[in-house]
């Protein structure tokens, strides 16, 4: 559902544990996905429905060769019980081999808490996805984006009565960034990470959210809609446990 439009390129190495996600015969780009730990990712419940994945992590540029590249094949796919339509839209893929973590493939850091990112937060998104809501291609180079949080109440009320109104609601499961003109994530982005750095570090980022949905990309005024990622620790946590294979 969502893309980067009017982001920067991304510096190879700097979003280690950003996935591309590739999917059909023909690996076909469609979504993105953050690295859990060596042999599990996290991405939208809705990213979900495409066969015979193929995921790569450590280029920052889709169709350039990478040394520090890593592919991997899905080996299962589990989706939030709970997920229906956008509410809930979190799922979780199991490699059938693991990633070797290096400078350029390493696990993103979960919140502790429970809560959303707070309202005025400064955080980024990134992703290969569509430039414009009217392109028919992706990205070849990596994209990033900083988008402030906004008011929760504020962002269901423009959301919900956007002139290009969608079926959907937005639940207390959902966060909303961005709104500033011409700035978003788009198609192709969904799935992917988005981090806030962690306060009194200068460089440690944490992931709050998975990009979920919105009205469009960069529609003037109207935010991008994420998934509240520290809801689901507990559900992350017991999927793990209850799937991971003896060595």
């Amino acid at each position: 559902l969502l893309r980067i439009v009017n982001g920067n390129e991304a510096a190879p190495g700097s979003w280690p544990w950003l996935v591309s996600m590739h999917g059909g015969l023909d690996e076909t780009f469609f979504c993105g996905a953050s690295i859990y730990n060596e042999r599990w990712l996290i991405t939208a419940a809705h990213s979900s429905n495409i066969p015979a994945w193929t995921l790569k992590a450590g280029a920052a540029r889709r169709h350039t060769y990478s040394r520090h590249r890593q592919v991997r094949k899905a080996k299962r796919l589990f989706v939030h019980p709970d997920f229906i339509q956008v509410d809930n839209d979190i799922a979780l893929i199991q490699l059938e081999e693991p990633f070797i973590f290096t400078d350029y493939v390493r696990p993103v850091c979960l919140p502790k808490e429970s809560d959303p990112p707070a309202e005025g937060s400064k955080c980024l998104a990134a992703g290969w996805g569509r430039p414009s809501e009217t392109a028919n291609h992706y990205m070849r180079a990596m994209q990033e984006l900083y988008l402030d949080v906004v008011n929760w109440k504020h962002c269901k009320n423009v959301v919900e009565n956007a002139e290009q109104k969608l079926p959907y609601k937005i639940s207390k499961n959902m966060f909303c960034a961005g709104g500033t003109i011409g700035h978003d994530a788009c198609s192709g982005d969904s799935g992917g990470p988005f981090v806030c750095k962690k306060e009194n570090t200068t460089d440690e980022w944490v992931q709050y959210g998975i990009v979920s949905w919105g009205v469009g990309c960069a529609v003037p005024n109207v935010p991008g809609i994420y998934t509240v990622l520290p809801h689901y620790l507990d559900w992350i946590k017991e999927v793990i446990a209850n799937n991971t294979d003896p060595f």
